[in-house]
């Protein structure tokens, strides 16, 4: 049985579609020979088709005609283009026939008659189609129901309304609401006036000059434009717009003599040696290029600072540069301090900071074992005296399924019953039979592959579909049996309950939710808060810029922090309740729409909240030190916590009932179970067996919300290079900005309320706060916040902390407090 892939197609398929596009094009060519019998009025034949015509759509029935014949031509080439039939509306089509009928009826017609009178008018001269010549033909019998209902409804001065809104809203069907917006915007801009720019803000953000070479070109071209335009395209189209210069050349060279028209792109870049005929040139090769066309125009400092995919001869040193030589020498490499703020963050570019998909030839010897083993199973099947056939294979990354029919008389649970003999006649490791596949007439036999195949996280993220892209919570789950890659909204589940032994790929899928975060949205978008009592897991993510407070470690904190998170979402919905919204996108498009303003009673103006994401790593050591308070944290935060984009993501090593309780089990519908010791742990994650039947190494059962069944897929891989990477690229750019209420948890129990704090001399910003107090001879609770971006009860206490210390004096009402210290001392 041939593998069954997205884009390949059976010869029977193939055969059919053949036959059909046929019949197709024979009832075209009939259709336009009666069209033409018609117009020319040939024969008896020609005669009663053209009154025929003008009987059913008046006397414009050639332009209708004609419209409905250009819309099977088009249908028929988009089936024999794509493969399927033509999916848009038909609805604008509709609306633009009625749109015409009706308003050639409307001026067809004698104006004095409305309403039903136009048809009666319409029936008392019905016979004058087929006998004579009609005085008036108008819009057929279609036009004059159609003008008789509108006439009855809105008179005949609302028919050229009400034909007028016919046509826009045929137009906004046809074509995308974004087209007129941006046809809108156009004229507008090119009408405006032009401002004067605020000098401020030039001051605090001046302009970054980015050099006209290929990278910035070949950035243009966005994901999702021209899927089809090959690599050779896409360089002759930046060779044409590429401008000539000294310091940016590049020209298209031949390497390959027999072959004139194969050409690559050859780029000079600064601090580069002009490759001569008989020396080693600098070029793009063809995969360079196209991961070009998903890179983003980056500032000159990151430039310079990597381009992995352009290789650059460089001057060599002084001291062995040959007599007479001049070469330039190379940029220096230049790094952007961390700032404190998100305002010019940028996202990380994905396919510089991660691997590519090894090359490797295991589809090959896997589609040849599944073709044997296809045979064998059934084969097997028949010594048991089950008939059935082979309907279809589906080969995965590191499974394949074959899909197999039974007879009506088969009972599914004689399949159920053959688990051992068929894995044991396989010879394989391991085999799941799903019976039946949910929603199909076919038994699933999932059968693991001789060679896995690694599923990448730049494949993956790099096929993310266009309606998706805006989506801050999509995260990479993997590949499912067919190949494709299976995405995650967070906002959508709302909660992930991720289970398995140790060993089964756990941290790797943690790795790929958090990375695919980094990699997609800002700081400012989603906070993350990070639990992780095996103090290893989370080890790399201590700087990364998303983080709402430090990397929780202690099992009695973290309880505190499910506390906080609590108080959070208790103060959003009063945010929220305040401002009308009933949820978190709501709310932030009001804060959009105010645009800064204050509120009407004074108050400052509200910001968006961010989504925060909560991921604890080991749920049994919190259940095992506070599992009452524990769970009843996750209780509120689960039942709650969606309005208020606040979404949890609990992982465990050890699915048993006393950590997943039924509790947690009714509050996170969403699962993710990888291979576990026993069907036991399967009912626990699950609610059925089968993760006891998984392979290890990534292979997990995925059943979102909503989902009956669970579906079978291998886990996108990390590795811990590509994790340094990205965490190393998000903290560059920014540093965390922690919440007060998460920098010291312990006192949250002791009644001092959220936050409090047991000695304000453990905070790790006092002794910087004492130094800046000390060397600007000013201390005042306002001072601090604006200048360390802390809350106001954090701010207090190490004012009270610095006056018992004796660092500053008491207040003294307006007058500010007096600083005692010196720098010296």
């Amino acid at each position: 049985m041939a593998r069954k892939t997205k884009g390949h197609k059976t010869k029977e398929q193939k055969r059919k579609e053949k036959n059909y596009e046929i019949t197709q094009w024979i009832t075209v060519v009939i259709l336009c020979a009666l069209l033409l019998l018609a117009l020319i009025r040939a024969g008896v034949v020609g005669t009663f088709l053209y009154n025929l015509q003008r009987f059913l759509v008046g006397s414009l029935y050639w332009l209708i005609v004609g419209f409905i014949m250009i819309w099977v031509l088009i249908t028929i080439r988009m089936n024999h283009t794509n493969g399927y039939g033509l999916k848009k509306n038909p609805a604008a089509i509709v609306l633009i026939l009625a749109a015409i009928l009706l308003l050639t009826s409307h001026l067809g017609t004698d104006p004095e008659l409305s309403g039903m009178d136009i048809l009666y008018d319409f029936f008392n001269r019905w016979k004058t189609f087929f006998t004579g010549t009609p005085d008036h033909v108008g819009g057929g019998i279609t036009g004059a129901v159609l003008c008789a209902f509108t006439s009855l409804l809105f008179g005949r001065k609302g028919i050229p309304i009400v034909v007028a809104v016919l046509f826009l809203i045929a137009a906004l069907l046809m074509v995308s609401l974004d087209v007129y917006k941006k046809a809108a915007a156009a004229v507008v801009s090119f009408f405006a006036l032009p401002e004067r720019e605020d000098e401020e803000e030039e001051e605090e953000e001046p302009e970054v000059k980015e050099p006209k070479n290929l990278w910035k070109m070949l950035s243009e071209v966005r994901p999702g434009e021209k899927e089809a335009e090959t690599v050779h395209e896409t360089v002759k189209k930046a060779e044409q717009r590429l401008p000539q210069r000294d310091d940016h050349s590049a020209s298209l060279i031949n390497l390959n003599e027999e072959d004139p028209d194969k050409k690559v792109l050859e780029v000079y870049l600064p601090g580069t040696v002009m490759s001569s005929p008989g020396s080693k040139s600098i070029f793009i090769n063809a995969d360079d290029v196209k991961d070009s066309l998903y890179e983003e125009t980056v500032p000159e400092a990151e430039i310079t600072e990597e381009l992995p995919v352009v290789k650059e001869e460089t001057k060599p040193a002084p001291d062995v540069q040959e007599e007479g030589e001049v070469k330039p020498l190379p940029k220096q490499q230049r790094t952007a301090p961390a700032r404190k703020d998100f305002k010019n963050y940028r996202v990380p570019n994905p396919f510089r900071l991660l691997e590519p998909k090894p090359v490797s030839r295991s589809d090959d010897v896997n589609r040849m074992a599944a073709v044997e083993k296809g045979e064998l199973l059934i084969r097997v099947l028949k010594n048991f005296d089950i008939e059935a056939q082979l309907v279809d294979t589906h080969i995965g990354p590191s499974v394949t399924q074959f899909e197999i029919k039974p007879d009506a008389n088969v009972k599914v649970s004689r399949i159920m019953a053959l688990t051992d003999t068929i894995k044991m006649q396989l010879a394989v490791k391991d085999i799941r039979i799903e019976a039946p596949i949910p929603g199909r007439p076919a038994v699933g036999i999932e059968v693991p592959n001789p060679e896995s195949t690694p599923v990448m996280m730049r494949e993956i993220i790099s096929r993310i579909p266009e309606k998706e892209r805006n989506s801050p919570l999509l995260f990479a789950v993997g590949k499912d049996l067919l190949g494709e890659p299976v995405f995650c909204r967070l906002d959508k589940m709302p909660h992930l309950l991720i289970a398995g032994a140790t060993g089964s790929g756990k941290s790797v899928c943690m790795n790929s939710i958090i990375t695919s975060l980094l990699l997609r949205t800002k700081p400012d978008e989603v906070k993350m808060l990070l639990i992780d009592p095996k103090k290893v897991e989370f080890t790399p993510y201590r700087q990364i810029p998303h983080l709402i407070g430090p990397v929780i470690n202690d099992a009695n904190q973290a309880n505190n922090a499910l506390k906080v998170i609590v108080k959070i979402m208790d103060e959003r919905y009063d945010a929220f309740s305040k401002a009308g919204a009933r949820n978190i996108t709501i709310y932030n498009e009001k804060v959009k729409q105010q645009g800064g303003r204050p509120n009407e009673d004074g108050s400052p103006a509200p910001k968006p909240f961010p989504y925060i994401v909560v991921i604890i790593d080991e749920l049994a050591d919190l259940m095992v030190v506070a599992g009452k308070e524990v769970e009843s944290s996750i209780q509120r935060i689960t039942q709650l916590a969606r309005a208020a984009g606040i979404h949890l993501i609990v992982a465990t090593q050890r699915p048993s009932t006393d950590v997943i309780t039924g509790l947690i089990k009714a509050n996170i519908p969403s699962r993710i179970a990888f291979s576990v010791s026993s069907g036991i742990d399967s009912r626990t994650i699950l609610d059925h067996v089968g993760a006891e039947r998984l392979l290890g190494n990534g292979d997990m059962l995925y059943m979102p919300i909503g989902q009956s069944g669970a579906r079978r897929v291998q886990g996108v891989f990390v590795s811990d290079e590509e994790v340094m990477r990205i965490t190393e690229a998000t903290s560059k750019q920014a540093v965390p900005m922690y919440d007060d209420a998460f920098v010291l948890l312990e006192g949250i129990n002791d009644g001092t309320g959220v936050g409090g704090i047991s000695d304000v001399e453990a905070d790790p910003l006092f002794q910087e706060v004492k130094k800046f107090v000390i060397e600007s001879k000013k201390a005042s609770t306002s001072l601090l916040q604006r200048r360390f971006g802390i809350g106001y009860n954090r701010a207090a206490r190490m004012i009270d902390e610095l006056e018992r210390a004796g660092v500053i004096g008491p207040a003294q009402g307006s007058k500010p407090r007096e600083v005692f210290a010196k720098k010296e001392e």
